[in-house]
This record gives structure tokens, C-alpha cells and sequence, in this order.
């Protein structure tokens, strides 16, 4: 028994990328006869099946005889075509091994369940006579149309990045999974497919999407089209949600109490309804236009990024749970963040904040709070930061004694007369310029790679013997340094 993969890639693009991942990856196991890798040998003469039928492509036709011609006569006889259940020819790059341009004679397998043909140069698919076909996986791929009328049985499907400007599944009624990225599809008719649990069709040119008939629906990725709306209620089932880059100006979710995960920025929302998604682990909502956000109900969520709208205010007191927090470039006055004690990211530039209590925060690990109004900022809880972006407030003083994990401090823009970092030995990277510093102490640092003071001729540079600073680094430190 030989394991074969299908891979369904599922991607979570955000802006800010450090803070997101996503891949998806469903693997299925078939029997099938012992497959090798494409060698790229040529056979020289093409007809090699029992009643001299032919495979024209040299690629295929080494694949099929290294692979299938079990008695190693140079054909294949009906009874080794009929003991084919897979076919990989699978590439992932170039650099794998010859293209195959043709599967011409492939209507010799019968019984063929699987065939894997990803990053070929195919430009026609005929799988009308493999009928018993339940997975096919045919994406990057030059395919201006692909037929499966005859192709009853099948359950997956990925035909991401070809060129099919149609796609038609009203005969595939046993599909469960459908990738269909990348495409020029402008319509898209699921009404015969309700047995679908996984939707991709990001990347097309849909400008609605009917899932009304989709009832078992548990995936849905249908991000960069052109959907001014979305009706989701009947789609209780729901877990996954990647609606984001569309026109959509509402969103009703009050039906799909299985949500977990929901990624809608880069919309046109003026609302969003979560009373019902209890279930919400991880909400991503930034560019939208809201003016509120309850998540009063939303106690299970554990990441929050709901930056670039115009909210005003921001409740986060019941969300524990809470390890990333992204709402920068709101109106936000004020963030109460004492009761998310699990959080270990936050990010909140540009607001209209003027205080930031951290002291509840002891997990924090990256702080930015940088381009708002604080006048301090106390950071002696929270010692297991490493990155620390407060640059552009109003600081007049910056203790960072008791944080010796730092690696990272952006701290320009401010008002510090004096910066001590003489304790903060791991940090790599120092930001402190625009300030009317007076003193800087580095004395202990030996990893630093990059360091910013500006052209201030009063400032004292305090090192020692265990200061080490790149060559390139030093010339910031000529004629003001001084050694105790």
C-alpha cells in the first residue's frame, strides 16, 4: 500500500505577516500499484499497450511502463492496466523532472481512482472514460476546460491555477472537497454538490456565490473575488471562514454557531453581529469601516486583529483567552488589557492613547505602541518581552532595567534625556534617535547589529570592555563614547 498525498493550500494573507499562518493539508491514503518516481527514460516505441494502443508522451509513457509493466515485457497487458488505482505525475517545481504535455492513453485505466498530474503543461484532460475516479488533482496546469460530466464518482477535486473560465459539477454529485484557486470563473453553480464540506475558490472573478444547497459546508475560502454579499445562513455547519478582499458591505453569521476562525478584512463592513459565534477562536476584521465591535460573546477568542477601522472604543475584558491583539489605526482613547493576562502580542500604533497599563500582562513577549500619547510607560511586569516598538509618544523616561530579554528597542521620537541599557544584554537592535538624549549607556552589550542615536554632539555614550559594536555600527559612536 502506497501513501499518496492531495493538498489543498489554504493561505491567510495579512499585512502583517510575522503574526499569521495558515496552510491546510488534507492527505488521503489509497492502495495502488508500486509507483517510482519519473525517471525520463524514452521508450522508443509509443504503442505499448495490450491491443497497440499508444501514449504519445514520452514522459507518460516512461512513468507507466517503469511503474505498471509488472512483468517487464514492454507492455502493458490489460490485466496490469486494470490493477492501476493511481497515478502520480505530479511536480512541484521544474527542477522534479520533465513535464508531462499529454496524457493521451490514459483511458486504458479503468480503475483508476487517483491521478495526481499538478505543474504540467497539460492543455487537455479526457476523463471520460475513467469513470470509477473519486480524486483528481490536475492544478497548475494550462487548462482552458475540463470536462467530468462522466466523472460521477468523484469526490476531490483541485484544479487550482489553470485557465478553466468555466467549470461545471452539476454530474459530480459525490463531491466533498473543491479547490478551484486562481481561475478567470466568473459563475460558479454548487447547487448539485451538497455534499461539499470544503470550498476554495479564492483568486476567480465571482461576483456572487449561491451556498444554499450547501448545507454540510465546514470550509469556505472565497477571498480576492468580486462578492458584494454573502448568505451563509444556511451553512450552520460552518467552521471556517476566509471571506476577505471582496465588496462586502454586511455579513449575517447569526446562523453559523460553529465558527471559529473568521477572516473578513479588506471589506466595506460598517458592522458585524458576533453574539451568536461563541465558538469564534480567531478574528481577523481589519480594514473595514466599523465603528463598534462586541465581543462580549466571543469569550473562546484567542486572536484579535481588528486594526485600520474606526472604532472609538474596544471591550476586551471578557476575551481571556486573548494571546494577539492587533487594533492599531482606530480612535482608540483608552485599552483596558488587565484581565488578558494570556497575552503575549499587542499592537496598538496609532491611536489616541495617553496611558497603557501592561502590569497584569507578564506573558506580553512584543509590544508596539508606538505613534500615540503616552506620557510613561511602566514595563517592570513584564519581563519576557523581546521586542519593544514605543517610539513616536511622549516618554520622558524609559526603565528597562528588569527587562533582560530585549533584543529589539524602537524607542525614537520621544523625550529621553537618558536611556540606561546597560542591564538589556541580548539586545541586537537599538532605535533612540530624535530624543534630546544626554546619556546613553550600552556598557554590557555585545550582540548589537544596529544602532540609532542621530547627530546629537551632547550626548555621552557610556561603554566598557564588554561593549562590542560592529565596525559599521561604530562610526555613531565616534568622539562620544566614554569608557568608566
Amino acid at each position: 500500500m502506497s501513501l499518496k498525498l492531495f493538498i489543498f493550500d489554504k493561505y491567510f494573507t495579512n499585512p502583517m505577516k510575522r503574526f499569521l499562518p495558515i496552510t491546510v493539508l488534507a492527505v488521503f491514503a489509497y492502495p495502488a500499484a508500486t509507483i517510482s518516481c519519473q525517471s525520463g527514460k524514452k521508450a522508443a516505441d509509443p504503442q505499448i499497450f495490450w491491443d497497440g494502443g499508444a501514449i504519445p508522451d514520452p514522459v507518460f509513457r516512461t512513468y507507466v511502463l517503469d511503474n505498471f509493466d509488472t512483468d517487464r515485457d514492454g507492455k502493458i497487458s490489460r490485466k496490469e492496466a486494470d490493477a492501476v488505482l493511481a497515478i502520480d505525475l505530479g511536480r512541484l517545481c521544474a527542477e522534479l523532472g520533465p513535464a508531462t504535455e499529454s496524457l493521451a492513453g490514459i483511458e486504458y485505466f479503468k480503475n483508476l481512482k487517483q491521478l495526481i498530474c499538478n505543474g504540467n503543461t497539460l492543455a487537455e484532460l479526457d476523463l471520460s472514460q475513467n469513470t470509477r475516479l473519486t480524486e483528481l488533482n490536475c492544478w497548475d496546469n494550462p487548462l482552458p476546460a475540463l470536462n467530468l460530466s462522466k466523472n460521477t464518482e468523484l469526490v476531490k477535486l483541485n484544479c487550482n491555477y489553470t485557465a478553466l473560465a468555466e467549470l461545471d459539477l452539476t454530474q459530480n454529485t459525490a463531491l466533498t472537497e473543491l479547490a478551484c484557486e486562481g481561475n478567470p470563473l466568473t459563475s460558479l453553480d454548487l447547487s448539485k454538490n451538497t455534499k461539499l464540506t470544503v470550498l476554495f475558490c479564492p483568486a476567480n472573478q465571482l461576483t456572487a456565490l449561491d451556498l444554499s444547497k450547501n448545507t454540510a459546508l465546514k470550509e469556505l475560502l472565497c477571498y480576492s473575488n468580486r462578492l458584494t454579499g454573502l448568505d451563509l445562513t444556511q451553512n450552520k455547519e460552518l467552521v471556517h471562514l476566509h471571506c476577505y478582499y471582496n465588496q462586502l458591505t454586511s455579513l449575517d453569521l447569526s446562523q453559523n454557531t460553529a465558527l471559529e476562525e473568521l477572516l473578513c478584512y479588506e471589506n466595506q463592513l460598517t458592522a458585524l453581529d458576533l453574539s451568536k459565534n461563541a465558538a469564534l477562536i480567531q478574528l481577523n476584521c481589519y480594514n473595514n469601516r466599523l465603528r463598534a465591535l462586541d465581543l462580549s460573546e466571543n469569550t473562546a477568542l484567542t486572536k484579535l486583529f481588528c486594526g485600520y477601522n474606526p472604532l472609538t472604543e474596544l471591550d476586551v475584558s471578557r476575551n481571556t483567552k486573548l494571546t494577539e491583539l492587533l487594533c492599531h489605526e482606530n480612535q482608540l482613547t483608552a485599552l483596558d488589557l488587565t484581565h488578558n493576562t494570556a497575552l503575549a502580542t499587542v499592537y496598538c500604533p496609532n491611536n489616541r492613547l495617553t496611558a497603557l497599563d501592561l502590569s497584569k500582562n507578564t506573558a506580553l513577549a512584543t509590544l508596539a505602541c508606538s505613534r500615540n500619547q503616552l506620557t510613561a510607560l511602566d514595563l517592570s511586569q513584564n519581563t519576557a518581552i523581546t521586542e519593544l516598538y514605543c517610539n513616536n509618544n511622549q516618554l520622558a523616561a524609559l526603565d528597562l532595567s528588569r527587562n533582560t530579554a530585549l533584543t529589539e528597542l524602537y524607542c525614537n521620537g520621544n523625550r529621553l534625556t537618558t536611556l540606561d541599557l546597560s542591564r538589556n544584554t541580548e539586545l541586537t537592535k537599538i532605535y533612540c534617535d530624535d530624543n534630546p538624549l544626554t546619556e546613553l549607556n550600552i556598557s554590557n552589550l555585545s550582540k548589537i547589529e544596529e544602532i540609532v542615536f542621530g547627530d546629537n554632539p551632547e550626548i555621552n555614550v557610556i561603554a566598557n570592555s564588554q561593549t562590542v559594536v560592529s565596525d559599521e555600527v561604530r562610526h555613531y559612536m565616534d568622539g562620544k563614547r566614554k569608557t568608566p
